[in-house]
C-alpha cells in the first residue's frame, strides 16, 4: 500500500534532516550573495543582514511568545531571509528604503507563511516566495526598479523583467552567459 503522506511532508522526517537541507541551501545561496556584493557593494550585504536578522528575530519572538517552543534549530529563518534578500534590488529610491522592504518581506514570510502552518516541516510552500510575492503585490514599482551596476556593461542596464514586459526575447541580442553571471539588472 503506498504511503499516503503528502510529498512535501515526506521531505523532512525529523528536524535533523530539515537542518541539513537548510544548511545546504544556505551554502548554495552564498555565492549568489557574493556576486551581488561584487556588483553592488556593501549595500547587498546590508540588505541580506537586515532580511536574515528580521526573519530570525521574528521567528524567535513568535516562537517564544506564541508557540512556547524554540523553532530556530532548523536554520529555515536564515535561509528565508537570505532568499528574500537575493530576490530584491540592492538599491531603490528613496535611498535605503529597500532595507525596509527586506524587513517587511522577511516578517511576512515568517508570520504568515511559515509559523501558522507549523514551521519548516509543515509549510506547504516556500516562505521566502510568499514574502517576495507579498512585496511584489504591495510595492511593485519599488521591487522591480533595479539600479544598474557600475560594473556591468552599458548594454546590460535594462532589466530582464522590462525586456520581457516589452515583448522581446531575453536572449535576443544578448549572450546567455553574461545574463547567468548577473551582468544584467534584475
Amino acid at each position: 500500500m503506498p504511503d499516503e503522506t503528502p510529498r512535501w511532508r515526506q521531505r523532512f522526517a525529523d528536524n535533523h534532516q530539515a537542518r541539513a537541507w537548510n544548511v545546504t541551501s544556505l551554502l548554495m545561496t552564498l555565492p549568489l550573495l557574493f556576486i551581488g556584493a561584487y556588483y553592488y557593494g556593501a549595500q547587498a550585504l546590508r540588505l541580506a543582514a537586515v532580511a536574515v536578522l528580521t526573519a530570525v528575530l521574528t521567528e524567535l519572538v513568535v516562537g517564544h511568545l506564541v508557540l512556547r517552543r524554540r523553532t530556530l534549530d532548523d536554520w529555515n529563518a536564515v535561509v528565508t531571509g537570505l532568499w528574500i534578500a537575493c530576490m530584491l534590488p540592492a538599491e531603490t529610491q528613496p535611498a535605503n528604503s529597500v532595507l525596509l522592504y527586506a524587513a517587511a518581506g522577511a516578517m511576512f514570510a515568517v508570520l504568515v507563511a511559515k509559523l501558522p502552518f507549523g514551521g519548516t516541516m509543515s509549510a506547504p510552500f516556500s516562505p521566502a516566495a510568499a514574502g517576495f510575492a507579498f512585496l511584489t503585490v504591495c510595492f511593485p514599482h519599488r521591487i522591480f526598479s533595479y539600479v544598474p551596476s557600475v560594473l556591468a556593461p552599458p548594454s546590460y542596464n535594462t532589466s530582464l523583467a522590462l525586456i520581457l514586459r516589452q515583448g522581446h526575447s531575453v536572449v535576443e541580442g544578448r549572450q546567455s552567459i553574461p545574463i547567468l553571471l548577473g551582468q544584467s539588472v534584475g
